[in-house]
């Protein structure tokens, strides 16, 4: 199966101010930021997935993080 790339709505919105507004994103402050909405994300589209299988008796954490990393994270 080939995966497709994905991007979440604050990794889009980091883009976008970066190419259209010219923001610089290799500031400190902008750096925490951006990381502290990343992880604000990450747990939203992590519990999300948990809402959606809440059946799921063991492991349930484990499945989201799989889930996440295997959509979203890029390494």
């Amino acid at each position: 199966m080939e995966r497709v790339e994905k991007q979440t709505a604050v990794e889009w919105l980091i883009e976008m101010l970066v190419q259209e507004c010219g923001l610089d994103d290799t500031g400190d402050s902008a750096i925490f930021v951006i990381e502290q909405a990343k992880a604000i994300e990450k747990e939203n589209i992590k519990n999300a997935f948990l809402d959606g299988f809440s059946s799921l008796a063991n492991n349930k954490h484990q499945y989201s993080e799989d889930y996440y990393n295997e959509t979203f994270k890029s390494e």
